[in-house]
């Protein structure tokens, strides 16, 4: 249940890529005390009533792991994270709802809180963080009213998220995430290659690596 006055919003984890370049599974990755699909769907467990988990349509059968709802089949198969996002958004019963990409094991729990507090506020259908000074349109604020546009993309070839997103509802609304935080230079590092597992690792042993801590006080512009 979703406390009076407060939105509701569901979590989605997009876990639905191939893992080519990386050769084996990532979202089997082991990442403090589980893997990396454990740690993204706890994180998003900490904002959102309920987590779903976007996977693979060849893998739509499997078990979801302990803390999410269930799994649920990509829109297309072999057509990028927009198909993990139609999905979300067309099996979503919720207005906004928050999507997360698997392989972003840095982003501070601070920042999905600070996403999910523009849920009913933004005048826009997306609103996305702005990291490494570009958007991040995997870990995002997205509204169901945008899935129409979004599958029509799909369904043309127009695969590139942002590309869609224009679109299906003209540009999102943004926010820059406050960057004078220990770690903050790592949040939006993702894992797609061995050499990224490789430097992912050891980042996670530096002090500064898991900075939710010290992004409990996040500001945002």
């Amino acid at each position: 249940m979703t406390p009076q006055g407060e939105i509701a919003l569901t979590g989605f984890v997009l876990a639905g890529g191939r893992s080519a370049r990386l050769g084996h599974d990532k979202t089997q990755l082991p990442w403090a005390k589980g893997t990396l699909l454990d740690h993204a769907v706890a994180r998003l467990a900490q904002v959102c009533p309920q987590v779903w988990v976007c996977v693979r349509r060849s893998s739509a059968g499997q078990s979801p792991p302990a803390g999410a709802a269930g799994c649920i089949p990509d829109a297309a198969e072999d057509a990028g994270p927009l198909a993990g996002i139609v999905a979300a958004l067309e099996h979503t019963t919720t207005d906004w709802n928050l999507l997360f990409a698997v392989d972003m094991p840095f982003v501070p729990v601070a920042v999905l809180s600070a996403l999910a507090a523009r849920a009913g506020s933004s005048s826009h259908g997306c609103v996305l963080a702005i990291g490494d000074g570009r958007p991040q349109p995997l870990c995002g604020l997205y509204h169901r009213r945008l899935a129409t546009g979004l599958r029509r993309s799909l369904e043309q070839g127009t695969l590139k998220v942002m590309a869609a997103l224009q679109q299906a509802g003209g540009p999102p609304e943004f926010f820059h995430p406050q960057a004078d935080i220990p770690g903050a230079a790592h949040w939006w590092r993702n894992i797609n290659t061995a050499a990224d597992w490789q430097e992912a690792q050891r980042l996670a042993q530096l002090p500064s690596a898991e900075s939710d801590s010290a992004a409990a006080t996040l500001r945002l512009s």
